[in-house]
């Protein structure tokens, strides 16, 4: 047991320096990005970012996370089977889509359609395509436990967007930064095949018709799944292209990146959580335990979310150009929708400890039905911030959601608190938004703060109570 959580204790360490370290690199080059790229090409390439990731399920059929479970516990030959076999069900399906794009490119060029989809069709599939490959190249690797390989490729991805750029952005501009994304994608995936030496698996006479269809099995019911988070994450970005154009969606795109600090402590906390979940679901004292666990850390992101709203303007001056700076009236509503997904990733424990997965999908499609409602309502009024409200709107439903379909497990759940800390933290981000002179602020910013401790009393008491053993056992030795 001691060696199951060393291991799980490695490994969510390793990914968090795949991830942080990537994210680092990606903020401290957001500032040269910004500079070569006016709001309308960064919108262009937001676009592209986001239509791609639906035409990659669509192609793939969600089989990059298929490769992570089955090839597992299978031997040489089994993991050469499916290891060989997505990759030609994959090849085949870029072939169809190649055509669709062609027809797309035919097609706006008789009558006169315009748009990213149609204007960067070619990117767009060009995308999806360097996407899979390293997602599948990944999820590949982490299944035959090369797990050092898989933590660095964030790094080298990022850092190749980086190095090509230096290059390809200030002599090509917009097309440079996406040749330097799909340059990136290739060389990272090359590392994490040659590194995890899985080139071994990879043989045209080992493609398999039964490996291939178990694969589509697991993967194609994650589609849906995943086409409703793009209505909860990404709808708004075509909405916001037809109605406030490209230079609002780069303005959106570029406040995403910030609350992404955030998002890092989210996904490695879901690694080890998980994995926690299993071991203590069906024990006499769960309940009382999650709820503790779960109560610490959204005091923790609620703490966080208000640092980063009442910084928001000093991160967006540091970390972006001049002409982004309209960028950090955004980023306090957008960090509210990660804490919601933090809450709905906490809850959401639950349905994979029951193996109940078909409530992440009812959840998605409230979220999803929210998004869609919210999106068109709040974006009309208004405008960008509208764009960002929709977001927390849609990831507070799945939250709320996923509550109810869990409730029977984690009932000892404090509902009264977790909203009381929920309208501090609006609170205190509409005080941000408004935007009065610091003198003013300050002394709401610490009211808020203290109103938010004293009402985690009972969460901060037992860091206090280590805190001041250790401190006593320092001072008596």
């Amino acid at each position: 047991m001691d060696n199951r959580y060393k291991r799980l204790g490695k490994n969510s360490f390793l990914v968090f320096i795949g991830r942080a370290g990537s994210s680092v690199i990606s903020m401290l080059m957001l500032p040269f990005y910004t500079h070569w790229l006016s709001s309308g090409e960064y919108g262009t390439y937001d676009l592209i970012n986001t239509y791609s990731m639906i035409l990659m399920g669509l192609i793939s059929c969600s089989i990059a996370d298929s490769i992570f479970i089955f090839p597992k516990n299978a031997d040489e030959q089994g993991r050469t089977k499916y290891y060989t076999s997505g990759y030609m069900f994959v090849a085949l399906g870029t072939l169809v889509f190649a055509g669709v794009m062609w027809a797309l490119q035919l097609f706006s060029g008789l009558y006169g359609w315009t748009g990213v989809i149609f204007e960067k069709s070619w990117f767009i599939l060009a995308f999806a395509v360097c996407q899979f490959i390293q997602q599948y190249s990944q999820s590949f690797t982490r299944s035959i436990d090369r797990m050092q390989v898989y933590s660095f490729t964030g790094i080298i991805f990022t850092g190749g967007i980086a190095l090509f750029s230096f290059y390809l952005l200030p002599k090509y501009g917009l097309n440079g930064y996406l040749y330097a994304i799909i340059f990136a994608n290739l060389l990272s995936s090359g590392f994490t095949i040659i590194a995890s030496k899985s080139y071994k698996y990879l043989s045209l006479r080992a493609f398999d018709r039964a490996s291939l269809v178990e694969l589509l099995k697991y993967g194609i019911p994650l589609f849906p799944n995943g086409l409703m988070w793009w209505f909860v994450n990404s709808l708004n970005r075509p909405v916001m292209e037809a109605n406030l154009g490209l230079e609002a969606v780069g303005i959106y795109a570029v406040a995403h990146k910030f609350p992404s600090m955030l998002s890092i402590l989210v996904n490695v906390f879901g690694t080890a959580w998980s994995i926690t979940m299993l071991e203590e679901f069906g024990k006499p004292d769960f309940n009382r335990f999650f709820n503790r666990t779960s109560k610490m850390l959204y005091f923790v992101m609620i703490v966080g979310c208000c640092v980063i709203s009442a910084l928001s303007k000093v991160i967006v001056i540091i970390f972006a150009d001049d002409s982004y700076f309209e960028a950090w009236r955004y980023v306090p509503v957008l960090t509210l929708g990660v804490v919601m997904i933090l809450l709905s990733s906490n809850v959401g424990g639950v349905f994979m400890a029951e193996k109940k997965s078909k409530y992440f999908f009812y959840s998605s499609i409230w979220g999803a039905v929210a998004s869609l409602v919210a999106t068109f309502l709040c974006i009309k009024y208004w405008g960008l911030q509208g764009a960002a409200i929709a977001v927390a709107i849609s990831s507070f439903v799945i939250a709320v959601s996923r509550i109810c379909y869990a409730w029977k497990h984690i009932n000892q759940m404090p509902l009264i608190w977790y909203t009381l800390m929920t309208l501090l933290c609006i609170l205190f981000i509409v005080i941000v938004i408004l935007d009065a002179p610091l003198y003013i602020n300050i002394p709401i910013y610490a009211g808020i703060l203290v109103a938010i401790c004293l009402l985690s009393r009972d969460v901060l008491a037992p860091v206090y109570e280590t805190a001041k053993s250790l401190i006593i056992k320092k001072i008596i030795r």
